[in-house]
This record gives C-alpha cells, sequence and structure tokens, in this order.
C-alpha cells in the first residue's frame, strides 16, 4: 500500500502520496512536487501536487522549508503513523494543495471600485480553482499561473480587482490567502432582450419583436427526437436562408412548414405544445459595438429569472455549450431550457444529457429592432450563423429577412 502523508488546509486533511516523489521545488509562497522518474521539470498538471501557503514576515527561509519538508517525507516513508506536514512547519499557513485538474482561465487588472472594474479591460492571466462556468464563489482560489517560473503558480496579491472571466466581468476582493473574499457581478448591458414569456402559447406572426428563433437538429436525440417529441415530421427545423427569409415560401420563419424552435413550435408542434406563459425563460444579446447595425461578433445570452427578477435585477449568462455538461444550465429549473423539450438537459426522458449541445445547429433568426442602449438599428431581420461553443455570431447570412 502507498504511503501517505497529510497536508491541513482550511480545516481539511489532504492526503498526499509519499512513494514516487522525484523534485521538489519551493519558492517563498509554493512547493511543488513532481512524480516519476521522467518528471524533470514542475509543470501546472495531473502529474504534480502544489502545496500554497504564506509566510507572514518570511518568518523561515526557503532553505529551512525544504528541509523540514525533506524531514516530512523521510520519516512518513519510514513511519508506522500518517504524519502532518504542517506540524513539520508551523511557521507558515498553508492556503491551499492538490492537483490543478479542474480549474479555469481568467484575467484581472487592479481596480477601486465597481464602477471601475466594470470599465476595465483585465489584461493580466490568472487560474481559477473553479470547474463552473458561471460566478466564481467566494473561497476560490485565485493564482498566477507563472509568478514563479518553472511552471510553478503563485498566489495574487491581496486587493481589489476587475476580473473577466467567461465573458463577464467582475469585482473582486482578494484576501491575504489569495482567496476571493467578495464578489459583484458588473451590470451586462445588453442591445436586445427576447422574452419568450411575451410569446405565450403562439401563434407567432412576423413583426414580432421577441421571435429569436434557432435552427434545431430535427433528428436529435434518442430514443424520442425532437421531430417526434413535437409532431413536426416532415417539416423543416433547418430551413436554409433562401427558405427562411423568403415570405413567400411555407418554411420562412413563420411559415406554416417550418420547424424551427420557438417560433416554428408554437406555430406548428401537434404534439407537446409549449405556452412560455408560465415560463421564466429570456435571451438578450449584445452588439460588438451598440452604436453599429452590426450581428456580426455579437455575444448571446440566456436568463431564467428575467420575469421574476425583473428587467434591472435578472441574471443573464452567456448561451453557450459545454462539451458533456449536466445540467447545461446549472440555474435553470430543470438543467435545460425552459420549453425546449421537457426542460431538461436530456430534452426528454431517457434521453443522453450529454448529446445535448448537439441539437442546436448552425443558425439563429434575429428580428428587427432597435438598441436598448446605443443608436444601431435594424429595419429587418437577420439570418445568422453563430457559434455554439463559444455563444458568439459569426456571420450574417441574410440582413434582409421578414419583419
Amino acid at each position: 500500500m502507498s504511503k501517505i502523508g497529510i497536508v491541513e488546509v482550511a480545516g481539511l486533511k489532504k492526503p498526499i502520496q509519499l512513494q514516487g516523489i522525484n523534485v521538489v521545488q519551493v519558492s517563498d509562497n509554493s512547493i511543488g512536487i513532481a512524480y516519476g522518474a521522467s518528471n524533470t521539470n514542475l509543470t501546472w498538471g495531473s502529474s504534480y501536487v502544489f502545496v500554497q501557503f504564506i509566510n507572514p514576515g518570511n518568518e523561515v527561509s526557503q532553505a529551512f522549508i525544504k528541509q523540514q519538508f525533506y524531514k516530512w517525507l523521510s520519516e512518513g516513508l519510514t513511519s508506522v503513523s500518517v504524519l502532518v506536514l504542517n506540524e513539520y512547519i508551523p511557521q507558515i499557513t498553508i492556503t491551499d494543495v492538490g492537483v490543478r485538474g479542474n480549474f479555469n482561465n481568467g484575467s484581472i487588472v487592479a481596480a477601486a471600485d465597481l464602477n471601475t472594474a466594470c470599465a476595465a479591460n483585465p489584461n493580466t492571466a490568472v487560474g481559477l480553482d473553479y470547474s463552473g462556468s458561471t460566478i466564481p464563489p467566494v473561497g476560490t482560489y485565485i493564482y498566477d499561473p507563472n509568478k514563479n517560473g518553472s511552471g510553478l503558480p503563485g498566489p495574487i496579491d491581496a486587493g481589489n480587482y476587475a476580473l473577466a472571466f467567461n465573458n463577464q466581468q467582475f469585482f473582486i476582493t482578494v484576501n491575504s490567502s489569495s482567496l476571493i473574499s467578495a464578489i459583484e457581478i458588473c451590470p451586462l448591458l445588453l442591445d436586445f432582450v427576447y422574452n419568450l414569456q411575451n410569446l405565450g402559447a403562439g401563434p407567432v406572426s412576423n413583426g414580432d419583436l421577441d421571435s429569436i428563433s434557432f435552427t434545431i437538429r430535427a433528428n436529435e436525440p434518442s430514443p424520442i427526437s425532437y421531430n417526434q417529441y413535437y409532431g413536426v415530421s416532415g417539416l423543416d427545423a433547418q430551413p436554409p436562408s433562401f427558405f427562411a427569409c423568403n415570405l413567400a415560401d411555407n418554411k420562412q420563419i413563420y411559415g406554416s412548414d417550418n420547424a424551427m424552435w420557438p417560433v416554428g413550435i408554437l406555430n406548428n408542434a401537434t404534439s407537446n405544445q409549449v405556452d412560455f406563459s408560465s415560463l421564466d425563460i429570456a435571451f438578450g444579446l449584445a452588439l460588438n459595438d451598440s452604436n453599429v447595425a452590426d450581428f456580426n461578433n455579437a455575444q448571446l445570452y440566456i436568463s431564467f429569472d428575467y420575469n421574476t427578477a425583473g428587467a434591472a435585477n435578472a441574471s443573464f449568462q452567456p448561451f453557450l455549450f459545454n462539451f458533456g455538461q449536466n445540467p447545461m444550465f446549472p440555474a435553470s429549473p430543470g438543467g435545460g431550457i425552459p420549453g425546449f423539450g421537457d426542460g431538461t438537459t436530456e430534452f426528454s426522458a431517457g434521453s443522453n444529457g450529454s448529446r445535448f449541445f448537439d441539437q442546436f445547429s448552425d443558425f439563429v433568426y434575429f428580428p428587427p429592432g432597435n438598441s436598448l442602449i446605443g443608436s444601431a438599428s435594424f429595419t429587418n431581420g437577420a439570418y445568422c450563423f453563430w457559434d455554439s461553443i463559444q455563444g458568439t455570431v459569426q456571420f450574417t447570412q441574410d440582413s434582409n429577412c421578414p419583419i
């Protein structure tokens, strides 16, 4: 059985494998441990463990810390008891330990207050000990991946910062243990909000300013496909623009042969008809430039509390899909999208939730309208290609779609 030692952090006892350690590197705020004969350099990855600490007043030297670490290691390999590293170096405070297998990237810049943070342009890369995609919780470890060179990360100096993470911006406070101790979300400035609750149970006709609509891979998922669930077999859930934007064609956005979601479903579903009147679901769109009528590079967002919280307090997150994530949207009541199938990531009972990301295909229709915050104005709807991994519009295929 492998010999282990214990490192205590924040009241938790974390085991560290003692056998197979090949490299130990000590800096003024961390210990890097590499395993295996082939590991001669430290890199932030699954074959390495990092112990982060603070050394108040530099009370003890790096040489002393390394000496005590090796004493803990050598005695731990022969002891019948499990030894605790903290007891060998009580002068330091260990703040974090473990393998950074699940981390996210962000960027920061110093900021005095919320307004400054929200207007800032964070440009210093950081890592976050957080595997989610929404709001890093208070207590998240935040670190500089390059602080000590040789792939050995280090803590962030205590202070206030603007944090850019996953297409959102925050005002954060970092404490002396390099943990986020406070976080505020910057208000999201959206050019358009498409409130599906206003669509009710349909039907929806051209000219409706909430009638955003997405093309769908109608044969997904299994065993019950989108076509089967809504009873729209034979209709077109992925019409090309020359049909979708032609008011004389029945496959157009509002036409009788259209099965896009949600407009085509509201108009033409023969089973599991949707009524958005009691569902809280809204999409938001932030243009690349609020004063230019161009959907290219716009960012899509989704909200699950727009109607209950009110427009000023609603929470929006980027509308994008992470492969295999389930639930896809933890903030959603069912984990999926209300009004899309049964609202779960599985779409319907018995389906494989890991395929949810594959159901939305390439195009989205935006109705006409005026920017809520700028001078951009669209007199016609637009049929656009969007990237569901990034949640961004890549290009506009037809800027003269039905109004």
